[in-house]
Parts: structure tokens; sequence; C-alpha cells
């Protein structure tokens, strides 16, 4: 499901795989918590072992550690999850 509002909300993508939501708002990422835009340093895209999938995998510095997370994500949302990606995080690598 993609959706897009103004006020509050500027976009919200919903990924459902193997347990995996992710919702992406105008504050972060919500998975499990909420990862904020300014700690993604960079992300990239990687295919995935389970065809029609990719993987992102973001950079992130939180809590004063630098680490490395990563989502699969269906084919099918690739292009809007990069759209509100470049719109938030630096720089893709």
């Amino acid at each position: 499901m993609a959706a897009l509002a103004s006020g509050g909300v500027l976009a919200v993508v919903v990924v459902f795989k193997k347990r995996t939501h992710l919702r992406f708002t105008d504050q972060g990422i919500c998975y499990d918590g909420l990862l904020k835009w300014g700690e993604i340093r960079s992300y990239r895209w990687d295919r995935s072992p389970e065809g029609g999938e990719q993987q992102l995998e973001m950079d992130i510095s939180t809590k004063g550690q630098s680490l490395t997370i990563s989502y699969p994500i269906p084919a099918m949302y690739r292009e809007r999850v990069a759209e509100i990606l470049a719109a938030h995080v630096p720089r893709a690598s």
C-alpha cells in the first residue's frame, strides 16, 4: 500500500514480507522503533537471493554506534521507496 498525504505524514509505504513491516513517515522509517532520517548516512540496493526482491542496505549512526541494517523490499515497491529515500537521505552509495 502506498499513500500520500499532507499535514503530518509525508508518505506511507507499507511492506509486508516475512513479518517485515516498514512505514515511511516525515520523521523517518518505523520498524520496531523509529529510525530518524538524520541517522541514515547512506543506502544502497542489492539483489536479494529470493527472486523478486531488492535488499535495501542502510548505513546508520545511532546512539553512538555505526552499523549497517538490511531490509527486503518487494520489487513492486522499490521505485517508490527509492524516491522517498532520495528526498531524505544525503546520498546513495
